[in-house]
């Protein structure tokens, strides 16, 4: 008797710290242990639970979705996408989140891919060798059948480049006399 007032107080506290999905645990532990004329008020308090619950993930969807349209709009997919996922783990079967989900993973791709273009175009080759890898990262499959071989070519080209900065600076310190820096 004992135990169970405790373990109630455990819940109601769990309860009023909004704390439904633990409470909801509890509460419904402890139903087992009453007859059921008893089990009235506690299967009042797992229906409550239960409401409080959907209400707080149907918020969570929301306020997920929302700051997935910020981040969007504000071009940082790689956080759009994070809030795009918790959305979804809210409400999966929502098929207008996977598909701002989709649309959003599209345009971080375009946008890496055309960064990569940019960079490489200007001849820097490291830089657009980091903005394809994280094309690649987004979507592989369509990374593959568009920059496959524009691909390679960069990452050799950014080798080289590589290598030239790095004689260049072994060289300017072996003119300054800078022999450990020249060794490096």
């Amino acid at each position: 008797k004992q135990t169970f007032e405790r373990n109630l107080a455990e819940a109601n506290q769990l309860f009023s710290s909004r704390d439904y999905n633990k409470a909801l645990t509890q509460y419904q532990r402890l139903i087992h242990d009453l007859n059921e004329a008893d089990q009235a008020a506690l299967k009042e308090l797992i229906d409550e639970c239960e409401i409080k619950l959907k209400q707080d993930n149907e918020q969570r969807f929301k306020d997920a979705i929302a700051m997935a349209e910020k981040a969007s709009g504000e071009k940082n997919f790689a956080e759009a996408d994070s809030f795009f996922r918790l959305a979804i783990s809210y409400n999966p079967d929502d098929e207008g989140i996977a598909n701002r989900f989709k649309g959003n993973k599209t345009m971080w791709f375009k946008d890496a891919a055309s960064k990569a273009d940019k960079a490489d175009s200007e001849k820097n080759y490291l830089l657009a060798k980091a903005y394809y890898d994280a094309a690649k990262q987004i979507n592989p499959d369509e990374f593959e059948k568009i920059y496959a071989k524009k691909y390679a070519r960069v990452v050799n080209d950014a080798t080289n480049q590589n290598f030239t900065q790095f004689k260049l600076k072994g060289d300017d310190a072996f003119e300054m006399k800078a022999w450990d820096d020249a060794i490096q």
